[in-house]
């Protein structure tokens, strides 16, 4: 019989050998894991759903005249990935998500690649925002070109994000780049470091001098 003839009358006709306990313990076993299959399958639309409608908490950063948007709430945001990859994790587990096992392999290697950019973006950021007043008042002339690298390619990045604040977008962004984005902030930061490290001699420097600077933080 061919699902397209199965009629209710088969059935009827087969109570007997649906009766069996083999039969009826079958049936149960089946049932069970559809539903488990509906649950995980309902799961991961809610997933794709944030995925694809959480966006991106901005403020406006000014100083001497320049408006560069800044990420903030960012405690929450490593909430929702940490509890997103464990929700991922956590299916992946169950043997009912079988049928789905290339759909979460793709949603969670999504999911690992924000969760890397977002650090990245926060460390740059925080590095930022500490070293820019310096930067903008030319403290540190010999080191004021690095800098200016660094300082564009993050003003240009946050300006993008903003402009598409969902996280599905980070993604396309990273992935569209002519250059690998990660790389791209990767290199900030170490050009932010540097000139931390250039500011930190500076400051050094004048604490040599006036002996009155140690009792001041960098």
């Amino acid at each position: 019989i061919r699902v397209d003839n199965l009629y209710f009358s088969h059935f009827i006709q087969s109570l007997e050998i649906l009766a069996t306990p083999d039969a009826l313990k079958f049936t149960e076993t089946l049932a069970e894991k559809c539903r488990g299959e509906v649950i995980v399958r309902e799961t991961l639309n809610e997933f794709i759903a944030w995925y694809q409608t959480y966006e991106i908490d901005f403020y406006d950063h000014t100083y001497e005249g320049r408006n560069t948007p800044l990420i903030q709430n960012w405690k929450q945001i490593f909430i929702e990935i940490n509890d997103k990859q464990n929700l991922l994790s956590a299916l992946s587990d169950s043997h009912h998500a079988v049928s789905l096992k290339d759909a979460l392999d793709l949603h969670q290697s999504r999911l690992n690649k924000l969760d890397s950019l977002f650090h990245l973006i926060n460390d740059v950021q925080r590095r930022w925002v500490v070293l820019v007043p310096i930067y903008l008042k030319k403290s540190l002339p010999s080191e004021h070109d690095m800098f200016a690298k660094a300082d564009a390619q993050f003003r240009s990045l946050m300006k993008t994000i903003e402009e598409y604040p969902k996280v599905c977008r980070l993604i396309e962004v990273e992935s569209s780049s002519q250059a690998d984005l990660a790389k791209v902030l990767g290199a900030s930061a170490v050009n932010l470091e540097r000139y931390q490290q250039a500011l930190n001699e500076f400051l050094e420097g004048k604490r040599l001098i006036i002996p009155r600077f140690y009792f001041v933080g960098n």
